[in-house]
């Protein structure tokens, strides 16, 4: 599919986000277009050096750089030709953790190039029959009735998928990606192709979601604080204060709000 989207034949430099492991994502596609390059982020040493190995095993060191750590340690703005995010938003808990890493990868892509998203969707005890039936695969690939339940009792502590399908699209719109096409669809496990925006943020984008308040709010106690655009400080003791029609930025106390990060 990336290679559809990209054309075939052409060189490219692929941001592959959660790589660690075995590298399937590098490893195929640096088979199917050698003339690609590839940027592997993980932020695991354990699963970064499984990575290594196998990308070492099939001759591809010399294409592929190697990233221990996150999507936003790396220069914003960096020209990739297209992304992967594979396995990964499903393990993150809270919608404010997918944005964040979704809007990372956005703001290192250029306008237009595409985005592989694939992984779970739907809360997994909301959807019983789809639940029962990958226990069902379970069982026929050679897993006993305890391994069975083991597994299905481990998945259901253990991630935080988004809660449908129109939860995928909002996230992707609101970190700054188009309309995202489902090409791939197998019980909970889905798989879209979605592009940036040009400008970066999508003209529908919805509001990042937010994190969860620390406290109720205390009321009664006095005015409310200035906004932050109105939080100006006075210049330092000793200087005058900025001549007339002088342009240059007055200080002010700048929030901790995702927008300013």
């Amino acid at each position: 599919m990336l290679a559809a989207a990209l054309g075939s034949g052409r060189p490219a430099h692929i941001l592959v986000a959660g790589a660690g492991g075995g590298a399937k994502e590098v490893v195929t596609a640096a088979a199917l277009e050698p003339g690609w390059r590839f940027t592997a982020v993980d932020p695991s040493p354990a699963m970064m050096d499984l990575a290594v190995a196998r990308l070492a095993e099939h001759g591809l060191a010399d294409r592929t750089e190697i990233v221990l750590g996150t999507v936003d340690d790396l220069p914003a703005g960096a020209p990739f030709d297209a992304a992967t995010l594979i396995g990964v938003l499903h393990h993150l808990p809270g919608d404010a953790a997918k944005h964040d890493i979704l809007r990372a990868i956005a703001r290192r892509l250029k306008p237009g190039a595409p985005l592989i998203l694939a992984g779970n969707r739907h809360a997994y005890a909301s959807q019983p029959l789809m639940l029962a039936a990958w226990g069902e695969r379970w069982h026929q690939q050679g897993a006993s009735a305890d391994a069975v339940a083991a597994k299905r009792g481990k998945i259901l502590q253990g991630a935080d998928p988004p809660q449908s399908e129109a939860a995928v699209a909002a996230l992707l719109r609101s970190a700054g990606f188009g309309a995202p096409t489902r090409f791939f669809a197998s019980l909970f496990w889905g798989a879209w192709l979605a592009r940036r925006e040009p400008s970066g943020v999508s003209a529908a984008a919805a509001p990042r979601p937010r994190r969860p308040a620390a406290g109720p709010r205390r009321r009664g106690r006095g005015p409310a604080p200035p906004r932050p655009a109105d939080r100006r400080g006075s210049p330092p003791a000793g200087l005058p204060p900025p001549a007339a029609g002088c342009r240059a930025p007055r200080r002010r106390a700048v929030p901790r709000c995702w927008p300013c990060a």
